[in-house]
């Protein structure tokens, strides 16, 4: 749902939304790293790195993907991503999202990338 290159490396990282119908807290949403082209991210097969899609998930394992770097928690629903070098925005804010039966709000959560 959105991607950016870091300003420092020029690596790709992106997140996505997980699939729906499998829960309010099932599959997480991802943030994933991608230093390379030809990486696979699992889907439509593998979900969050650790579970296996209840109708496709046993055509392919798990451990034939790449896990995200960041399990963002379930339909967080990430709409963007950008890296940001600046000093203006406050450490934290609230993120929610309508798919789920009780909306999740959380502090941002701040990766550190080496």
């Amino acid at each position: 749902m959105g991607f950016d290159w870091d300003p420092r490396t020029r690596e790709l990282w992106f997140n996505d939304h997980g699939r729906d119908m499998m829960g309010d807290d099932m599959p997480s949403d991802e943030l994933n790293h991608a230093p390379k082209a030809g990486m696979n991210f699992g889907f439509p097969y593998c979900h969050q790195g650790d579970t296996p899609d209840p109708d496709l998930g046993t055509k392919r394992p798990c451990s034939d993907f790449v896990p995200p770097a960041l399990k963002q928690g379930g339909h967080v629903a990430p709409n963007g991503l950008k890296f940001y070098t600046g000093k203006m925005f406050p450490p934290s804010i609230k993120i929610g999202s309508s798919s789920r039966s009780t909306a999740l709000g959380t502090a941002a959560v701040k990766v550190a990338i080496a």
